[in-house]
């Protein structure tokens, strides 16, 4: 397919039916699109980073191997296929390697605050992302897909394989978990 000025404006429907067809070009502007998205997903539910950038390659190697799978009008868009993508080889990576998620890997950037305030924000953060790892596997990801990354209960159902209702039980007691454990934290936090 030969390099057209447009092609960065096409849909992400579009995108994906090119992709199916082998096009190249397309797959790397929708893997630029989501690219960021994909490793928040998996960053969140593996937070060691080597960990989250293996999940967002092998999501990447499946959108190209297994875009013909992706069909327009089911009511799910491109991006929910993405995430419940991604979210199941978290699922796979986790069942292969058994292995505990609490290490965290943050990266404070911005130069403006004191050393205090950093160290502060990186113990709250620490604290955060430990009693996010404690929540039981599926009220992590529903808390994750709905609070930090913004899907709505429906998309994150789409995504988990779920009802509506389920997700809206989990972030309730996901919501608890984490309020009880951080409770506990009141004099740090």
């Amino acid at each position: 397919m030969k390099a057209s000025k447009a092609l960065p404006d096409r849909t992400d429907e579009d995108l994906m039916d090119a992709i199916a067809k082998g096009d190249h070009e397309s797959f790397q502007i929708l893997a630029q699109r989501y690219m960021k998205l994909l490793y928040s997903v998996a960053f969140r539910l593996f937070p060691q980073k080597p960990d989250a950038e293996d999940i967002v390659q092998e999501a990447l190697l499946r959108i190209w191997s297994k875009a013909h799978l992706w069909k327009p009008g089911t009511g799910a868009a491109v991006s929910t296929w993405l995430y419940r993508l991604t979210y199941n080889i978290c699922i796979d990576h986790k069942r292969r390697s058994k292995q505990s998620m609490t290490a965290l890997d943050e990266n404070i950037t911005d130069g403006r605050r004191r050393a205090d305030k950093k160290l502060q924000d990186k113990q709250t953060g620490a604290l955060v992302a430990k009693a996010l790892q404690g929540l039981p596997e599926r009220q992590r990801a529903a808390f994750v897909l709905c609070h930090y990354q913004g899907l709505s209960n429906q998309e994150a159902a789409t995504v988990t394989g779920t009802s509506v209702k389920a997700i809206e039980a989990l972030l309730v007691r996901a919501r608890q978990a984490l309020r009880a454990e951080l409770q506990k934290h009141k004099g740090v936090l």
